[in-house]
């Protein structure tokens, strides 16, 4: 009974460790990634202004609204 429990706590241990190591080696290219992020800067930040741009709107409304 001893040794089965051992072997339930060696067991993901082991495993564990496996996909550790498999991973650190890992080199994932980012750099298309990157270049489109980059590329597609102008149209986020219009977007990112539009979006600030109707909040303000909003905010100023309503306090206009409640003046009145």
């Amino acid at each position: 009974m001893k040794k089965m429990k051992k072997l339930v706590l060696a067991v993901p241990a082991v495993l564990g460790s496996a996909f550790v190591a498999t991973s650190a080696n890992a080199a994932i290219d980012v750099g298309s990634i990157v270049t489109e992020m980059t590329s597609n800067q102008a149209a986020i930040v219009s977007v990112g202004g539009a979006g600030l741009l109707l909040f303000a709107a909003a905010a100023v409304f309503r306090y206009i609204k409640r003046a009145f």
